[in-house]
């Protein structure tokens, strides 16, 4: 963590270099199960004795700077791997040494889906981290540390962060209405097939929730990827007379994914399974124009009263 001017703000704030405490995959275990499940410590960890992550950095180089902007990511490795890691842990290892494959083994929020993009490892010496080059030659984090990034970039990734990392909370402006799609965005709106939609009492306000479901993409205890879906309420700051209607995420996924509050999502009225009217009071209708009645009284009055 380090401190200075933003570029694009022009305000002096902590600059967070982003770092996942675990991967994803531990989240997939039960919290009471994790105890016995799970082992773990800062650069290493397994679960169910078959899932193996290690701990490492992707740097990303930034104009006019000395040391790059660093993404702490776990990844998953083999096993063969994972021990040989391990060995060399407290020794540097040859400088010869190849490295090996993994895939990441967390989700962000700041790219289309992270999780389970194939990687290079190449280990550290001395006290440094393994480091990962990133292979997948369409994602825009293998562009950003092929080709390095401006200060403007590090700034929107840095606002992009959850609120648990920055300790602000983290809100989407609007945006143009469209439907996201789990392949590109990593989440979409889930068809409520189960329960069906809801018939809304009335047109949502700014400040209303409606909850809908969501398919994302997240780990399994294995480390696997796979979709899955949850149910979630989202706070309406939009809501147009065409049917679209836009808001915020209003509660945190249960697994890690490429949305979380704050994250702006978009909906139909075919999209709502629940519905949480706003305490706020009602906003007064604005005054009816005078009619012609009302108009004709006026212009009496003041001709009666002229001399």
């Amino acid at each position: 963590m380090s401190a200075g001017r933003c570029s694009r703000c022009g305000v002096e704030h902590e600059e967070l270099e982003p770092a996942f405490r675990l991967p994803d995959a531990v989240f997939a275990v039960p919290e009471e199960e994790r105890p016995a499940r799970v082992r773990e410590s800062e650069d290493f960890v397994v679960v169910d004795d078959r899932a193996y992550f290690i701990r490492c950095v992707a740097p990303v180089p930034v104009e006019g700077r000395e040391h790059p902007y660093c993404w702490g990511l776990w990844v998953r490795v083999a096993q063969r791997d994972y021990e040989e890691h391990e060995r060399y842990f407290e020794v540097d290892p040859p400088l010869d040494h190849p490295g090996f494959q993994g895939t990441i083994a967390n989700q962000t929020l700041s790219f289309p889906p992270t999780l389970g993009l194939p990687v290079h490892v190449h280990l550290g010496r001395g006290n440094q981290r393994p480091r990962l080059m990133l292979l997948d030659a369409a994602h825009p984090l293998t562009a950003a540390q092929e080709r390095g990034v401006d200060e403007a970039q590090v700034h929107d990734w840095w606002e992009s962060l959850p609120e648990v990392a920055t300790g602000r909370p983290r809100r989407e402006p609007p945006a143009p209405w469209f439907r996201t799609t789990l392949e590109d965005e990593g989440w979409e709106v889930a068809t409520p097939e189960e329960s069906g939609p809801m018939a809304l009492p009335r047109t949502p306000r700014p400040g209303d929730e409606v909850k809908a479901a969501f398919r994302f993409l997240a780990a399994g205890a294995d480390g696997a990827v796979a979709s899955r879906i949850e149910l979630m309420w989202v706070l309406i700051d939009q809501a147009g007379d065409d049917g679209r209607w836009s808001g915020v995420l209003d509660n945190h996924p249960f697994r890690p994914a490429t949305l979380d509050a704050g994250t702006r999502v978009w909906l139909t009225a075919a999209d709502a399974i629940d519905f949480r009217p706003s305490t706020a009071p009602e906003p007064s209708p604005p005054p009816a124009p005078p009619g012609l009645l009302d108009r004709l009284r006026s212009w009496w009055r003041g001709r009666a009263g002229s001399p």
